[in-house]
């Protein structure tokens, strides 16, 4: 760890500890204004003023808690309405129906598309960042969240470095002054799955609230893949006398979730292979992530009053821990064999076709199995401080914040050769055996990988919100600045020691114009960086530098039934690294092709976002764009739905006649054309699926059934490479049954 960032740590901590005993001690709150600060704590957001899947306030759109149609800039709310009707199991089923994302990654890995760009998921919670990604995944446990924000284009002046695509924001369930229980019961109609969710929350006297939540799955996928959950959530909350509060959270999950349980691939002419069931995967049904993931929060919050303006600052302290094993089945080209009905075999994957008239076939000699191991730890240290203060007719708004985040991660990754498997009707077997795996090994497993990085990373930022003519008019300003240092300690290659220093500014300015109450146009400008390791020769490469123009609207009609966010944007992203001829020629004469940082990444297009609340009974929820992801070199961006797509989610709720207490809701996408692969090699043909939702409520009862699929259609829905293919999962049909008191 940088000593210069031990040094600036502590200093956070014991300003920190200074304000909170300046502040108990010598300039105690006002008690006539006491409830009014608690009411108005700027960093807390909740379901208030919601409206069926209507969601009024942000918290991750600007660090504090913002009504959406105050923020120049595209923001998705996702609220805790939407997620009991769908009930999602990660992050990503949970903000499908959004205009522009898609799935990126492994089903259940948290990875998604977002504004043209692929991103890890949901890698921040409360607006504070959760700095430690196992096993390529960032899994949540969905009966911990709240809500899901989705803060669209660069964002870096709130979270520093990420790609343009922007942020997934996450808003943990908080303890709640009035007594609650939530009793859900789920079970699989079509899989054998069952789960539970008890939800405790209520007071311990006047000033501390509670809340417990206890949550669990237990059952496998579709593909015969272990598919399982268990969570704990224990968190508090204490009013101080001072007009502050005192938030303390523990999180523990432990889902374990299928990965790499791909069932097709391609032939050298780019064909998918969905005449292969798409619920037999090509590798063994042991294929796996099993992470156990804890995390601790402690959230300081006090209002202060200094130089004559109103101060709230909040400590938020981050501690997470994390364990976990994936178990990964891979192939190479070559290891797909192509045979006739003769058995002879006539090529693979990269040199044969499943139209040569010859092909019965496919079967896999060997397959590659991975089994990695990561065990990493992470901490932030966070001090925000918001002031509110008029400037004559200006009323504003000012952000100050500092972030020290250190963590460390332990990765070993051990490689052998694994029995294969004959992909013929009728011939295809599973090797799996619990007691005794090693039977099917083919080599001895060797250490491919082993590798220690720490990485410490120091922030200071500010931001101005200030607002004119009752928000008629609104201004943003801001600024942050960086500075990580990541070490990479390669332990199987003695002396490899990689030390990575990046500097980077984030810049945004915005600006809100509302001529009539219901109508705003919005411009947002923002600038950040993303730091991209080294070249083949240990030089740095230089920091991707992404620029975002975007111009929109934001309708809320007069009664606050409908929200529409209309954006048309460009983003550039600089020094990406692209493929180009040198003029130099091989031993051959072939041209020689070098990888250089001279590209640039062009994501273009529009995005409108709605959600309708028409009345008491009619809920909506949507969104409808058409974007391209194109870099210098013409190559798409993997995995992003470049064309038109839209999606919609509509439900009704009777109460009133023969069917008061009923409710019936339909989800719909369509997602475009994707590229297959980095490279951008061979296309994904876009899909469309439909969801159901049936249910019933009387008293404190409420049942449903989720069809999701529909209509059972078969589609290819995430490539990784053309050896790598997910399937849509086929029609599956759950059951809940949920009970409050």
């Amino acid at each position: 760890m940088n000593k210069k960032h031990v040094i600036v740590s502590v200093g956070l901590f014991l300003v920190q500890a200074s304000i909170y005993a300046q502040l108990n001690n010598s300039n105690p709150v006002d008690n006539k204004r006491k409830d009014e600060v608690i009411q108005l704590d700027p960093f807390t957001v909740s379901q208030k003023g919601d409206r069926g899947y209507n969601a009024v306030n942000t918290l991750g759109a600007s660090r504090m808690n913002t009504e959406i149609k105050n923020t120049p800039m595209s923001v998705v709310v996702i609220n805790q309405q939407f997620i009991q009707d769908n009930l999602p199991i990660d992050a990503y089923q949970a903000v499908r129906y959004t205009s522009g994302v898609s799935g990126a990654g492994a089903p259940y890995s948290g990875q998604m598309t977002l504004r043209g760009q692929n991103t890890a998921g949901a890698t921040y919670s409360d607006g504070i960042v959760d700095n430690v990604l196992v096993g390529g995944a960032n899994m949540i446990s969905m009966p911990l969240i709240d809500r899901i924000e989705l803060i669209k284009g660069p964002a870096g002046t709130l979270y520093g470095s990420h790609n343009s695509g922007g942020v997934v924001n996450v808003i943990y369930k908080k303890p709640l002054p009035v007594k609650q229980t939530i009793l859900q019961l789920n079970a699989g109609i079509t899989l054998p799955t069952k789960g539970f969710v008890l939800d405790n929350t209520g007071p311990l006297n006047d000033r501390m609230n509670y809340r417990l939540i206890l949550a669990g799955d237990d059952g496998r996928s579709f593909r015969g893949n272990l598919d399982s959950e268990a969570t704990v959530g224990l968190s508090s909350d204490y009013k101080l006398k001072s007009g502050g509060s005192v938030f303390l959270q523990y999180n523990r999950i432990h889902p374990v979730r299928s990965t790499n349980s791909f069932p097709w691939f391609t032939d050298k002419n780019y064909k998918i292979s969905t005449f292969l069931p798409r619920d037999e995967p090509i590798g063994e049904k042991d294929s796996r992530r099993d992470h156990v993931v804890q995390q601790v929060n402690l959230n300081i919050t006090q209002p202060f009053k200094f130089a004559n303006i109103d101060w709230v600052a909040r400590l938020a302290t981050r501690f997470v821990h994390s364990n976990s094993y994936a178990a990964l089945y891979e192939s190479a080209d070559s290891q797909y064999e192509f045979f006739d009905k003769n058995g002879v075999k006539f090529g693979d994957r990269s040199n044969a076709s499943f139209d040569d008239p010859r092909f019965d076939h496919v079967e896999m000699k060997t397959r590659s199995l991975s089994q990695q191991t990561f065990q990493g730890k992470g901490f932030v240290n966070n001090l925000d401080i918001i002031g509110d203060f008029n400037v004559g007719a200006v009323k504003n708004k000012l952000l100050v914040y500092g972030t020290y985040e250190t963590g460390k991660l332990f990765n070993q990754n051990l490689a052998n050769t694994y029995k294969g498997i004959n992909l013929a009707p009728g011939k295809r077997v599973y090797y799996y055996n619990s007691r005794d795996i090693q039977a099917n090994y083919l080599t001895i497993p060797q250490l491919a990988q082993s590798n220690r990085t720490y990485t410490d990373t120091l922030a200071a930022a500010t931001q101005l919100n200030s607002s004119l003519f009752d928000d008629k008019l609104i201004f943003v300003l801001g600024y942050r600045k960086d500075q990580r240092i990541q070490t990479l300690r390669r332990l199987n290659n003695v002396g490899n020691i990689i030390e990575d220093e990046r500097n980077g500014d984030s810049k945004k300015f915005g600006a809100v114009v509302r001529p009539i109450p219901s109508t705003a146009f919005y411009y947002n400008y923002a600038e950040t960086f993303l730091p991209q390791g080294f070249t083949p020769n240990g030089d740095k490469w230089p920091n991707l530098i992404p620029i975002n123009n975007e111009a929109g609207v934001k309708w809320n009609s007069s009664s606050g039934a409908f929200v529409v966010n209309f954006a048309y944007f460009k983003t550039v992203t600089d020094n990406v690294l692209v493929f180009r001829q040198t003029g130099e020629v091989d031993q051959f004469g072939v041209l020689i092709s070098r990888q250089l940082a001279g590209g640039q990444l062009v994501v273009k297009g529009w995005e409108a976002d709605f959600t309708a609340a028409v009345n008491k009974n009619i809920s909506i929820f949507g969104g409808v764009g058409d974007l391209s992801s194109v870099n210098a070199l013409g190559v798409r961006a993997r995995a992003v739905p470049q064309g038109l797509n839209w999606k919609i989610y509509a439900k009704y709720s009777s109460d009133a006649g023969l069917f008061k207490g009923a409710f019936i809701g339909y989800g719909y996408e369509k997602n475009a054309d994707r590229a297959g692969d980095s490279g951008d090699g061979f296309n994904m043909p876009g899909y469309t699926v439909a969801d159901m939702l049936i249910g019933y409520k009387t008293g404190r009862w409420s049942t449903q059934i989720n069809i999701t699929n529909l209509m059972d259609d078969v589609y290819a829905s995430i490539s990784v490479a053309p050896s790598i293919i997910y399937g849509g999962d086929p029609r599956n049909i759950r059951l809940s049954t949920t009970y409050r008191w």
